[in-house]
């Protein structure tokens, strides 16, 4: 019986503190309508507000008056505007803190990998190019990639 109780507390410590380690810490949060650290994050503040309203214009004049590109994208044949993000190349833990999405910059190994097994791996990404994004990609998420997200 001791034996038993002994395996199960050894069993308990070790998921107590593998769970600790590999949970996410270190990204910025929308929390009462204002920036949060959780952790201690690598990045600056985000440079989106709080919570993120980027809203698209939805006609062709308003969306040349801000620079962008009036047109289809991706499977919709339907003309939208493609806005540049004012904070593209910005590192980020999360889409949240970005205009458009929290994207890893993962080789073709990598991306294999989590199209064809259930696995999550930490990453540190940057901010899209574009606010409107369209194809598949390793979108970050609280610092960790889940999958390949596919946004058409």
């Amino acid at each position: 019986m001791k034996k038993y109780t002994l395996i199960a507390i050894f069993i308990t410590l070790f998921l107590v503190i593998y769970l600790y380690f590999s949970s996410p810490k270190n990204f910025w949060i929308c929390l009462d309508n204002q920036w949060q650290t959780k952790g201690h994050p690598q990045t600056s503040q985000p440079l989106t507000s709080c919570p993120k309203k980027t809203v698209l214009p939805d006609n062709q004049v308003d969306c040349l008056n801000l620079q962008g590109e009036w047109g289809p994208v991706g499977i919709y044949p339907q003309p939208i505007c493609q806005l540049n993000a004012a904070d593209f190349g910005r590192k980020c833990y999360d889409s949240s803190e970005c205009q458009g999405r929290c994207m890893a910059d993962f080789d073709q190994e990598k991306s294999r990998k989590l199209m064809s097994k259930k696995i999550s791996l930490s990453a540190l990404g940057y901010c899209s190019q574009k606010v409107f994004v369209v194809g598949c990609m390793p979108e970050v998420k609280q610092g960790k990639v889940n999958g390949i997200i596919c946004y058409d």
